[in-house]
């Protein structure tokens, strides 16, 4: 058997390797645990369509677009700690379904394996017109996530788990263009198979962009524009019109943290997008400190070495040393 595998395997070393947690995707990670997130992606094309594979290991939430283009769908493999999809807890086996240029919301705590395949909008409804299948196109508009009977589970699993274990294995089946194509035609079977039971069927878990998330959207967003001071927790609740005891309730249920606590750690890995984007030459970790509010540089240096597992000097250092695959760092002046 000859010719290249078109597949990739990048080991996670830090947060900053999941901001391409599904190929082609530019979301926002932040850290919401101490040490380093570990684990690896695995990014196969299959002609037609692209799977990616992640193999976690840590706390993080992800948030953003997974693709400008194409509809995703995804499936949770394996979860051993609390995984949230937006504002429903998942399960090994729950689908999801993500149209173009919305906002993903996730929450993985522990070891957890998904996988994501990316398809152009018309070969997904080619498909469903072609298969006769009562789905809706205007199905594909609305992010979900959804559960199925147990069977349609085990199946879509153990198909996704099989793909998924050829990609990172590089194996070289994947060299051959036919087997390639039969694989994405029988993940995308699966899919619609799975799809089909829960459109006629009260399993649907969630319908996604509510208000829990835009809270948590708002909340973000107000400290992104005041990155050069602390925000305190009263000011945060004026600007967002709710008590200090909701927000708390809020964040708890979403992403298990208080949310003083949870909003440094967004700030400090916001931090850490910045040091890994610039040159050590240019720029110094005080810089980058203070451009961030971070004015008592002791303190600084301690949570971020508690969160991150090194010193933000390493951290700067490694920048200069080789460029992160992929990364895209917040505005820095």
């Amino acid at each position: 058997m000859h010719g290249v595998v078109p597949s990739m395997v990048i080991p996670i070393s830090g947060i900053e390797t999941m901001q391409e947690g599904v190929k082609g995707a530019d979301v926002e990670p932040t850290q919401i645990t101490s040490g380093a997130l570990t684990g690896s992606l695995t990014f196969a094309d299959l002609s037609g369509g692209m799977l990616s594979v992640g193999r976690l290991h840590g706390d993080v939430r992800i948030r953003g677009p997974l693709s400008d283009e194409h509809l995703t769908l995804g499936m949770l493999i394996k979860a051993t700690g609390r995984t949230m999809l937006w504002s429903a807890e998942a399960q090994a086996g729950t689908a999801s379904a993500i149209p173009a240029k919305q906002s993903h919301e996730s929450v993985f705590m522990g070891d957890c394996v998904y996988a994501a395949l990316a398809i152009p909008y018309d070969r997904i409804l080619a498909l469903v017109d072609s298969r006769e299948l009562r789905i809706a196109h205007d199905f594909w508009d609305t992010m979900g996530i959804y559960g199925a009977p147990q069977s349609d589970i085990n199946a879509l699993t153990t198909l996704t788990t099989a793909v998924s274990d050829l990609a990172t294995r590089r194996s070289p089946v994947l060299a051959t263009l036919s087997a390639r194509e039969a694989m994405l035609d029988d993940l995308l079977d699966g899919f619609l198979e799975y799809l089909t039971h829960t459109t006629h069927q009260p399993h649907q878990l969630q319908v996604c962009g509510n208000h829990v998330h835009t809270m948590i959207h708002d909340a973000e967003d107000y400290l992104r524009t005041h990155l050069d001071r602390p925000v305190r927790m009263a000011e945060l609740c004026i600007a967002l019109g709710t008590s200090e005891r909701s927000l708390h309730r809020l964040f708890k249920s979403i992403v298990g943290l208080p949310p003083a606590v949870y909003l440094r750690m967004w700030r400090l890995s916001q931090v850490r997008r910045a040091l890994l984007g610039l040159s050590p030459r240019l720029h110094s970790v005080t810089d980058v400190a203070l451009h961030f509010g971070f004015w008592e540089l002791g303190r600084f240096a301690q949570q971020y070495r508690a969160l991150f597992g090194e010193r933000p000097s390493q951290t700067l250092q490694r920048a200069g040393e080789a460029e992160i695959p992929g990364l895209r760092t917040p505005v820095f002046a």
